[in-house]
């Protein structure tokens, strides 16, 4: 989600390929490809960071047989976190995120190639076992904070609102006819619904690109449009894109309204 300064107010820019009918359902996020994508990450890496705690404590009881080396396998893993809590939390909310994100993950993976690669190559030693499972620890403690607060951006509190609209078509010009005449229908499907501020706008410098543009009271009246929506409604849907040339579905854009604090 981008925040980007248009005068007098702040919107979020949320972009995707089609408008699905999605629900508040636990699996409606899911629907949300940004959403899909970190989640589907986020099991990958913890199954990732399970084998790795494993196999970290197996390769040390295969290196020595000294209890306290092999008790320090998870500390050195857990005491960064312990240590770097607060100062990464604290971290996450000044500086950007995506970079500090980029920079923790390309850590990690640093870190857990350079143990890979010496386990390979039979030169591991329990202290280098141990350096390393702590370097991987740092990255995990300073990735932490930034990767949690990123979640709730990708998918807004229901309650938020009003939602900008906008559906861009690329049509043929010499349909344009046919398909103003459609939009009339699907318009009136819209304020049925509950959307205000209804346009439709053409582009003078680029003939065939319209975009419709229409205003919901909150994300949750948004979600609440597609629930209402009939077979007819979506036969008339069907029609207005099937005037779209475009490649794939016509881009719908979401900008949710923030005032600017001060």
């Amino acid at each position: 989600m981008v925040k980007r300064d248009k005068g007098a107010i702040q919107v979020k820019e949320r972009r995707s390929s089609s408008d699905p009918a999605m629900s508040a359902s636990a699996w409606g996020p899911l629907r949300e490809p940004i959403f899909r994508a970190l989640w589907i990450a986020s099991v990958a890496s913890n199954i990732g960071s399970w084998l790795q705690d494993v196999g970290e404590s197996w390769l040390m009881i295969s290196l020595t047989r000294s209890p306290t080396l092999v008790a320090l396998v998870e500390t050195a893993g857990s005491l960064p976190i312990f240590l770097l809590a607060l100062p990464a939390g604290a971290l996450a909310d000044v500086v950007d995120r995506r970079h500090l994100l980029i920079i923790t993950q390309s850590w990690m993976l640093a870190s857990a190639a350079l143990m890979g690669a010496i386990t390979l190559a039979g030169i591991v030693t329990p202290w280098l076992l141990l350096t390393l499972t702590f370097a991987l620890g740092l990255g995990v403690a300073m990735n932490g904070p930034a990767w949690q607060a990123i979640i709730p951006e990708v998918e807004p509190p229901l309650e938020q609102g009003p939602v900008l609209v906008q559906v861009e078509y690329r049509i043929d010009p010499e349909q344009a006819r046919g398909f103003r005449h459609a939009m009339r229908d699907l318009q009136r499907i819209r304020r049925r619904d509950g959307a205000i501020r209804w346009g439709l706008f053409r582009d003078p410098a680029e003939p065939g690109r319209f975009v419709e543009s229409f205003v919901v009271e909150s994300w949750a009246e948004h979600l609440r449009q597609h629930a209402r929506a009939t077979e007819s409604d979506r036969e008339i849907e069907e029609r207005v894109q099937a005037f779209h040339i475009g490649v794939g579905r016509p881009a719908v854009t979401h900008l949710i309204f923030e005032p600017v604090s001060g």
